[in-house]
């Protein structure tokens, strides 16, 4: 062997000891890093756990929200209930998350039509539609930090960890339908006096300001007369006094009234009372009596209640639901405001209408159809998600023009839910089947609601529909939230 060999042999030799160094120095630090990595991993999957149970869990309180209740339970206690349930079933790791009541946080959303975008707003009270859990692995947490396998190794134990999600209640598009046929103010007038447990005629007259004309002066005071008209209405003392304004009829047609066509036992009995029985009988059309507008006409009055009670309801929520206002007596479609989330237009337009201020025949189906097609009026377009229609009515009229059960299937065809409210005297559950009607005017109400995938409410005949008040807030929240799809928001 030459002394040149020797000498590139012990190089090579020296070589190899040099990276069989370097690589016993650097296999810790490979292991470290191998180490680091599966933690590091770990931590990802338990992050992605902790956001997928989070998510489930308030959509799942979300939908909680929309349930109406008349409970007074503590709605936080049952969302942290409902959030815990759905974290159990969504493992986190190798186990799961216990929540806290200061994990969740339930508030509203408005919704934005336009740009299809959600806004969360805390909430310190009621009515809720949004919520947002939150799932903690942090020190001091019920569950505590995630632990490390080998982060102790760079001096870590621990790492921690939270999600956070935030659902609400997709917003609904509500078309109320209200029934503008002459009977909406049969609940004043004498021919129903006998059955009913409430009559307001008078109620109406003192609303118009209690006005006296002539010799009829006193409410309870009716004079027996007979006779020519032009004799009666010279015993009345009504030779030279002016019809009122803002009633329609004359004094002659008054006389002919009382005379012919007034109900026993008032036939041609004159008086106060008398006179405005003819007013709502047979001239409540809004061309004939605008006057009517201001007064508690039954059971239109009632009508307009539920619908006041409804907008304090929406405008108390904040939500970015919308609502229009439907009216409804023949066939012909009345939409008397658009889709808006301007509540009060409702509110006001509501409060100007009268009994058969369109015309006197009434069709239900007639007005499930204008509810369909509520949707697609003026500048709106809504051809799909949450559409809820909202009949209101004394139910008759089922058997005129169109079918009420044909078209309450169209509407769930079209994916909408529709909902009734009976009122007035025909919409009593006892009252009795009209001629060639299989339902009763109550039994086609509950037809509809049940059938349409709704909720039947029916209000007795009442002056004061706040003595319905919390039902019918539970009613306003089943709108909002029955069978309502919760989404997730930023």
């Amino acid at each position: 062997m030459t002394a040149n060999h020797q000498i590139r042999r012990a190089a090579a030799n020296q070589r190899r000891g040099a990276v069989i160094l370097k690589i016993a120095i650097a296999l810790p630090v490979i292991g470290g890093f191998a180490a680091v990595g599966i933690d590091l991993s770990y931590l990802n999957s338990v992050q992605a756990d902790l956001q997928r149970a989070a998510d489930a869990a308030a959509l799942a309180v979300a939908a909680r929200l929309g349930q109406a209740t008349t409970t007074s339970a503590d709605p936080q206690q049952i969302a942290l209930e409902v959030a815990q349930d759905v974290v159990n079933r969504n493992p986190v790791g190798a186990g799961t998350v216990v929540l806290e009541l200061q994990d969740i946080e339930l508030g509203r959303s408005t919704y934005d039509w336009n740009t299809g975008r959600y806004t969360w707003i805390a909430a310190a009270n009621p009515p809720y539609t949004a919520a947002q859990v939150t799932l903690r692995r942090t020190n001091g947490s019920p569950s505590g930090p995630v632990p490390l396998y080998f982060g102790r190794i760079i001096g870590y134990d621990t790492s921690e960890l939270s999600a956070s999600a935030r659902a609400a209640l997709a917003p609904r598009a509500v078309a109320w339908v209200v029934d503008n046929g002459r009977d909406m103010n049969d609940d004043s007038e004498l021919i129903h006096e006998a059955g009913l447990p409430i009559m307001n005629c008078r109620e109406v007259w003192e609303d118009l300001g209690s006005p006296t004309f002539g010799n009829m002066t006193d409410w309870n005071t009716l004079v027996t007369l007979t006779g020519s008209p032009t004799q009666i209405q010279a015993a009345l003392g009504l030779q030279n006094v002016p019809y009122p304004t803002g009633l329609g009829g004359s004094w002659s047609n008054y006389i002919g009234y009382v005379r012919n066509r007034i109900v026993q036992p008032y036939r041609d009995r004159f008086g106060l009372k008398t006179f405005m029985d003819y007013i709502n009988n047979e001239q409540s059309a809004y061309t004939a009596s605008p006057a009517l507008a201001n007064t508690h006409q039954q059971p239109m009055y009632t009508q307009k209640q539920i619908i006041n009670m409804f907008v304090d309801y929406m405008e108390n929520l904040g939500s970015g639901d919308l609502a229009g206002l439907c009216s409804f007596n023949s066939a012909d479609p009345h939409y008397e405001i658009d889709m808006t989330n301007q509540y009060y237009r409702i509110r006001d337009r509501m409060n100007e209408m009268i009994a058969g201020y369109i015309g006197d025949t009434q069709n239900v189906g007639s007005g499930v159809n204008q509810g369909r097609q509520a949707f697609t009026q003026g500048q709106t377009n809504i051809t799909s998600g949450n559409r809820v229609i909202v009949l209101i009515s004394d139910g008759r009229g089922q058997n005129m023009g169109e079918n009420y059960e044909q078209a309450t299937q169209h509407a769930v065809s079209d994916g909408m839910t529709v909902h009734t409210i009976s009122v007035g005297y025909a919409a009593r559950p006892d009252a009795s089947a009209p001629r060639n009607a299989q339902r009763n005017a109550f039994g086609v109400m509950q037809w509809i609601a049940n059938n349409g995938g709704g909720v039947h409410y029916s209000i007795p005949p009442t002056l004061d529909v706040s003595t319905h008040a919390n039902q019918l807030n539970s009613f306003f929240h089943t709108l909002r939230g029955s069978a309502q799809q919760a989404v997730l928001i930023p």
